[in-house]
Parts: structure tokens; C-alpha cells; sequence
């Protein structure tokens, strides 16, 4: 595969109006809706004119060379950082990149390594012609020293989705480089994939445990060798946890047959988009989740077992918009070496001076207790 450099040549209209039309369903999880071009893009851009700032990190956030939106981050045994994300592009050699780095602030330039035309089941509106703006969005990517590279993307017909739906895909890649694309999620979530029932659906928190029994697990989900948490289902202001034994056939958590809503009482009716759930060791269970959109605030809420959850603390939500930029996403990881936790508070800003996209900006905390 001929690997790709992100395309920073793109025209900064073509980018806007992108965000514009496919980010702005994102809330309700139906099909697009038109809005105007004064929602914050044209007028909040970045850099902020003060530091953002949170009680729950350590110092403000700073600014990284990286940039992008829906971002999974690991070390690998041999020290290099990952962070994956996707790009804005939709051509058929756009897709999945790969920034990587030695420190967690100081990424190199990304690569595009899953291409968009690895997709065979996003069709044109005959059924049969691949989309010819068949792409992805909304990635979680995980990594196993053994096993190599798993991902869950979500796909759909071009940006915004002409049907209103992204749907959830499972890839792997052995190296990094070369990957396999192996189609939408089967099982119970395909009630949720026929048109008309649309969902701009988000997950990063894919779990990959192949020290889990070949069979399913039932009773305790994340007992099974695949979880994946998103949104979106049953319905807008859910997050839902799916498993599988083999990645091929997934089901919900459920409890008295109806899907389980893992989401804290004080945040449904909010809007809540965009979360990430990450595993800190003996810490527990986090996610970061957006507030609306375009987003107004980022939250945390926390679990000791994955599947209870609260919100971490009294001063919620720990991230509020700044009156002069637009923020997107918060993603984080957790480093076990440092008992350290790492976060990129996405800030829409040129990365360069063609480019309009979500600056990372970084900060770490020890505090992952309240006790503390």
C-alpha cells in the first residue's frame, strides 16, 4: 500500500464547510440538519486569548503539533507514541493516520494508512456501486504487542452521510500498515442500520482482551474478549456497551431485556457526544464526554468497575468552552510507567496556515482520586 502524507493543502471552505454540515447532527443522532455558518466556525478560531484551564489537571493546556478530533493514544512496548485519527478528506487514498512521537507532545507529521477505499459495504444509492465518497470517521484504534492493531470506524457515504448514518466498522491490521477491512458491525446492532433509523453514532473505547474465554459471556460483558462503549443507542443521551467473543457478532448490555444507559442520571437530557472511555489501571474506568453542539462544555464521569457510573467530583463540568474558540473533543490516555494521565483538548485553530482544523492541546494529572 502507497502510504499517503495528510493532504495540508486542502482548501480552508471545503474543510468549514465539512464540519459544518456532518458535525452538526452529532446531538441528536438524526439525519443532517442545515445550520448556519455563524455556529462558531467562521468567528471562534483559535488560538485561545487565555490558557484553558481545569481544577482536575495539573497545569493549563498546552499546544502540540497534533491535531485532529476522534483520537486514540498508546505507547508501544518499544516507547514510540501513537495517536490515531482520520482525516477530513474524502478521496480514496484520505483515511486513518498515524501520528507518532518519542514524548507526548512533540508528534510528527501524520500518514495516512487505511485507506478510504478499503470500504466494500457503503454503497451508492443503487445498492450495488461502492459510495464513490465512501469514507470513515469517528475511529478507535487499539494495539496488542502480540496481535497487532484493532479498530473500530465508523462509515458512511461521503461527509455529511447523504442518509444520515455513520455505521460502526471492524478493521485489523497486523503492522500498522497493511489493513483489512472487515465491514459494519453484525449482530444486535444491525436493528439499528436500516434507513430511516439513522444514527450519528460515536464510540472511542474499544477494548481488545485476548486473555478472555473464546466464548461469550453473558453475564459479565466486559468479561469477553471485545468491548466496545458509544453513544447513540437505544437513543440519543445513551452510552451503551457492546461485546463479542470474536469481533464478528456483537450484543448489548442489557438488563431486563432493554439496553443498559450507562450514562449518569445528571447528564441525560443534555446532548451528550462524543465520548471516550480509557482503562487507568488500578484508577478504574474514565470517559470524557461533550456537552451539545457545537460543544459548550466536556465532562468526566468515572466507573470503579466499567459498568456504574458517576460523575468524578463536585466542579462539573471540568472543561467549559472559552468565550473566543471552539473545543470538540477531550482524549486521554493513561501511562502506566509515570501513574500518569495524559489529555488532548481538541481546539479549532489553523494547524497550518492552509489548514483549519482541531489543534491538541496538553496536559497531565497525578490526581486521579478525589481523596487527593
Amino acid at each position: 500500500m502507497n502510504l499517503s502524507e495528510w493532504d495540508t493543502g486542502r482548501v480552508v471552505f471545503v474543510v468549514v464547510v465539512s464540519l459544518l454540515c456532518g458535525c452538526a447532527t452529532h446531538r441528536d443522532g438524526q439525519a443532517p440538519a442545515k445550520i448556519s455558518p455563524t455556529a462558531g466556525f467562521a468567528k471562534n478560531i483559535g488560538p485561545p486569548a487565555e490558557p484553558v484551564t481545569s481544577p482536575y489537571w495539573d497545569e493549563p493546556f498546552k499546544p502540540t503539533a497534533a491535531y485532529g478530533s476522534y483520537n486514540s493514544i498508546f505507547r508501544k512496548p518499544d516507547g514510540t507514541l501513537e495517536m490515531w485519527n482520520n482525516t477530513m478528506g474524502e478521496g480514496p487514498r484520505d483515511g486513518l493516520v498515524r501520528f507518532r512521537a518519542k514524548n507526548p507532545v512533540a508528534w510528527k507529521h501524520p500518514r495516512t494508512l487505511a485507506e478510504h477505499r478499503l470500504i466494500d459495504d457503503v454503497f451508492e444509492d443503487d445498492g450495488a456501486t461502492p459510495a464513490e465518497k465512501r469514507r470513515y470517521t469517528r475511529p478507535c484504534v487499539t494495539f496488542h504487542p502480540e496481535d497487532g492493531y484493532f479498530a473500530v470506524a465508523h462509515v458512511c457515504d461521503g461527509y455529511p452521510a447523504k442518509h444520515g448514518s455513520v455505521y460502526p466498522a471492524f478493521l485489523t491490521s497486523a503492522d500498522g500498515r497493511r489493513w483489512v477491512y472487515h465491514g459494519r458491525l453484525k449482530g444486535e446492532i444491525e436493528a439499528f442500520m436500516p434507513p430511516g433509523n439513522s444514527r450519528w453514532a460515536n464510540g472511542r473505547g474499544l477494548f481488545y482482551q485476548p486473555e478472555k474465554p473464546k466464548t461469550l459471556n453473558d453475564a459479565h460483558p466486559l468479561e469477553n474478549r471485545f468491548v466496545f462503549f458509544s453513544d447513540q443507542y437505544p437513543a440519543k443521551d445513551c452510552l451503551a456497551l457492546l461485546y463479542s467473543a470474536d469481533a464478528k457478532t456483537w450484543k448489548f448490555y442489557r438488563r431486563n431485556g432493554e439496553i443498559v444507559n450507562l450514562l449518569p442520571t445528571g447528564l441525560q437530557g443534555r446532548g451528550m457526544i462524543f465520548p471516550q472511555v480509557i482503562q487507568a489501571g488500578r484508577h478504574g474506568w474514565f470517559a470524557w464526554l461533550s456537552e451539545a453542539w457545537p460543544p459548550k462544555a466536556i465532562w468526566r464521569i468515572h466507573s470503579p468497575d466499567g459498568l456504574n457510573w458517576s460523575l468524578f467530583g463536585d466542579e462539573q463540568p471540568e472543561i467549559v468552552k472559552p468565550p473566543d474558540v471552539m473545543i470538540k473533543t477531550l482524549s486521554a490516555w493513561y501511562d502506566d510507567r509515570e501513574d500518569l494521565l495524559h489529555s488532548y483538548l481538541a481546539i479549532w485553530e489553523h494547524v497550518t496556515p492552509k489548514l483549519l482544523n482541531y489543534r491538541l492541546y496538553h496536559a497531565t494529572t497525578t490526581r486521579f482520586s478525589l481523596e487527593l
